[in-house]
Order: C-alpha cells, then structure tokens, then sequence
C-alpha cells in the first residue's frame, strides 16, 4: 500500500464522497452533455407553442438553478474556503504585479521585443521581495520602516 496522497483539486470533496469515480463522469461528461443537447434542441422545441414556453422555462432553470449557485459556490470556496487567505493574497499580488508592468511599460524603455512578462522578471522592485522570501527569510525578516515603526525597529535602523 503506497503511502502518497492522491492530488485532489483545491475545493473539491474526495471522490469517495462524491459517489466515486463515476460522480466525477457525471458531473464532468454526462451533465454538461446534456445541457448541451438541451441547447442545440431549442430551436427545433421551440418551434411550437408549447415548446416556446419550455425554451424560456429551460433558460430561466439554467440560470438560476445551475449558473447562479454554482457561482455563488465557487466564489464563496474562493473568498472563505480553506485557501481563502491564499487566494486573496495571490489576488492583490497580481494586481500590484499588473499595475508595476503598466508603469514599466510607460517607462521611456517602453516593451522590449521578448515581452511584457520580460519587464516584470527582470524588474528588481517586484522580484526583490520574492527573492528575499526564498533564500534570505528562512533566518531574516524583512519590515517596511514606512509602515512597521516600532521602538524596537527604530533602535536597529541608528
């Protein structure tokens, strides 16, 4: 018996729970397929009276029985889940990393010809973080002076 833990997708509930590996075919194959079907349907349902009301009573199904809390689910796995924390340091992450490349690439240097994402690797002020947490914060700390003022720190920084 092998000791090592099967991946499993952040959010998602083992596949024992979840009716084993056929919960997974019908939630990734066989739901979506008919919905599908459902769909390319319409047009030839919704040719007679009865059909038309069936149309706007699938759509509104749809919508609000399946797209909405499905969103609602996956924003609320996101926002209060487990990796919640995870993902919204990520998030803010990226925004500053975005507005950083929107600044270098207004620079007189503009975009060179590898890339944007060229500008953001070789940029010493969004890697210098990065690089200090991977190989000098196992023993070091790092505070912002600007923001962390403290007697203690102010003592360290005469």
């Amino acid at each position: 018996m092998s000791d090592q833990v099967p991946y499993r997708e952040p959010g998602t509930r083992p596949a024992e729970r979840m009716g084993g590996r056929g919960g997974m075919i019908v939630g990734a194959i066989i739901l979506p397929g008919a919905v599908m079907l459902l769909l390319f349907l319409m047009p030839l349902v919704g040719r007679w009276r009865a059909g038309h009301f069936f149309n706007i009573a699938l759509v509104l199904l749809l919508i609000f029985g399946g797209i909405a809390p499905l969103t609602y689910l996956a924003w609320r796995e996101d926002h209060r889940g487990d990796d919640g924390e995870k993902y919204l340091a990520a998030v803010e992450e990226a925004e500053a990393d975005a507005q950083r490349i929107v600044e270098l690439a207004q620079s007189e240097s503009g975009i060179p010809p590898t890339g944007a994402i060229t500008l953001l690797r070789n940029d010493a002020k969004t890697q210098g973080r990065k690089l200090f947490a991977r190989k000098c914060g196992i023993c070091h700390t790092f505070f912002d002076p600007a923001v962390e003022e403290t007697p203690a720190i102010a003592e360290q920084l005469k």
